[in-house]
């Protein structure tokens, strides 16, 4: 069996022994999961410039009767409008798949908010469920355009509604370093503060994304083991016109 035919052959043995290995792939990467059951609001703590604080929930001025403005939206399977779990990220084996990728959003209703009135803001979330996955994750807000009504009936699949909660303004990028417990707080940033105090006396949304969800692969990756294959052929073939072209020229000489 020629070189190539050798390299070739380890590489597909390779590849074999990695589809069947469960460690060589990414686990499931998501926080907040089991969430919503309990009917626990989450908080948009503000601070205002005469001093005070206010906090809203996600309880308040609700679409659906019974359920919380918050939830999440995915384009692999369908969700349904008494569904107030704040889930975000995947239980699917590849968590970089955006296809499998959940996002969840927080709504909250600024009636009585006098605008330009708010100098900070932070989301509370009180509900912290369960995460998994490869630690640091990071999770990010966004702004939201969709608006708060379309959003809060998030039953079925919807490609631009799900886009809008991970693109756009970004309000927060938070490096979660180990699971979420007790009250969890995000700092929302200046954009934040601005789309805030413009948004006074309406509803204002946030939108939810892991940036990059960390693999849990504790063997080296397919694809780093698939490019290291595929250099070994490449530097057989070398190898082999080198000698066939130096045997050339002793002939020639």
């Amino acid at each position: 069996m020629g070189t190539l035919m050798k390299t070739n052959a380890r590489l597909a043995t390779l590849t074999a022994l990695l589809a069947l290995s469960p460690g060589a792939f990414a686990a499931d990467a998501f926080l907040f999961a089991g969430t919503g059951a309990n009917g626990i609001s989450q908080d948009l703590v503000l601070g205002l410039s005469n001093g005070s604080t206010v906090t809203l929930t996600t309880g308040q001025a609700l679409f659906t009767p019974g359920t919380l403005n918050q939830g999440w939206w995915g384009l692999d399977n369908a969700n349904f409008d008494a569904n107030d779990s704040i889930y975000v990220g995947t239980l699917q084996p590849d968590p970089l798949d955006p296809v499998h990728l959940h996002r969840n959003f927080f709504t909250f209703s600024l009636a009585g908010i006098t605008p330009g009135s708010i100098i900070s803001a932070a989301l509370r979330i009180h509900d912290v469920g369960i995460s998994s996955g490869t630690f640091p994750m990071t999770y990010s807000l966004f702004d939201v355009t969709t608006d708060a009504g379309a959003l809060n009936f998030n039953t079925g699949v919807n490609q631009a509604i799900y886009d809008d909660l991970g693109s756009g303004k970004r309000y927060a990028k938070q490096v979660v370093t180990s699971e979420p417990s007790g009250s969890y707080a995000i700092d929302l940033n200046d954009t934040a503060l601005a789309d805030l105090n413009a948004a006074a006396g309406r509803f204002f949304s946030l939108g939810g994304t892991l940036d990059t969800p960390v693999s849990a692969v504790t063997e080296p990756s397919v694809a780093a083991l698939l490019g290291f294959g595929l250099a070994a052929a490449g530097l057989g073939q070398r190898r082999r016109r080198l000698l066939a072209r130096t045997s050339d020229q002793h002939r020639q000489g």
